[in-house]
Formats: C-alpha cells, sequence, structure tokens
C-alpha cells in the first residue's frame, strides 16, 4: 500500500495506506486520525470503521450514526448499546449544561434518578464525563435531533 500510495495523487489511495499502518501498528492517534481523514473526504463508513478500531467510542458515536444501519465486521465489534428513552433524555439535558437537580425537577423525578441514568447512558456510551455528552448529542442540541 505504501508503494501504490507513493505513486498516485490520488487523496484515497493515502488515506487507504494510512488506515492499514495504523491497522498494523495498533496506533489508535493513527486510525482516529484516518477516521477524521475519511469523514472529510465523504466516507462516513469507512470513518466509522476507522473510528471503531481506534477505540475512540466518542468519535464512533459521531460517525456511526450516519451510516444508515450498516454493518461491518469491524462496526459490530464495537456497537453501542442502544440508550433507554429516559437515559437518551437526561443525556441531552445533561449535554444542554443542565444540572441534575435541574433535570430531576424538569422531568419530575428524583435526582439520585437521574444519577442512575446518567450513570448507565456512561457506561452504554463509554465515556466518563458530561463534556464528552455534546459531541454524541450535537444533532439534539442543534434541535435536528
Amino acid at each position: 500500500m505504501r508503494e501504490l500510495a507513493s505513486t498516485t495523487t490520488g487523496l484515497l489511495v493515502l488515506v487507504f495506506a494510512a488506515h492499514a499502518e495504523a491497522l498494523v501498528r495498533h496506533d489508535p492517534a493513527g486510525l482516529a486520525e484516518v477516521a477524521s481523514r475519511f469523514e472529510e473526504a465523504g466516507f462516513l463508513l469507512h470513518a466509522a470503521e476507522a473510528a471503531a478500531e481506534s477505540g475512540d467510542r466518542v468519535l464512533f458515536g459521531q460517525l456511526i450514526g450516519a451510516c444508515e444501519g450498516a454493518r461491518t465486521p469491524a462496526l459490530a465489534r464495537t456497537s453501542l448499546v442502544p440508550l433507554t428513552q429516559r437515559e437518551r433524555e437526561v443525556a441531552v439535558l445533561a449535554a444542554r449544561g443542565l444540572t441534575n437537580r435541574r433535570i430531576a425537577e424538569s422531568l419530575v423525578i428524583l435526582v439520585r434518578t437521574v444519577d442512575n441514568h446518567l450513570s448507565h447512558a456512561y457506561a452504554k456510551l463509554g465515556i466518563a464525563t458530561r463534556g464528552e455528552l455534546v459531541p454524541l448529542f450535537a444533532d439534539d442540541l442543534a434541535g435536528r435531533g
């Protein structure tokens, strides 16, 4: 691949070569970079696969939604467990910056219940902080979800 990439001016050959090299090196940062390059080129399924292989669940979460249910071996190994409707609702409100107390008041539930929903959502999404919710729910935050 490297030799072919050196003899061509095509963007995709270079990105595929970088993808192969990052896979061989087991390079998560390189795979995340490849995912971004595929995304920029409009190859979202390849981008999602590279993100899955990188282990970057936030990037994977952003890209997989655009793949309209497509399944590949790489994607199957990194499937996101879907959130329940309530977990999603709580996660979107948290991503908007509401405190757990405000979320509880808004949904007329206990603060402890909000804590539980967020904990389950974080575990399913493979994240650890509220800030990591923002890119995952960008469409909801922009009013498109």
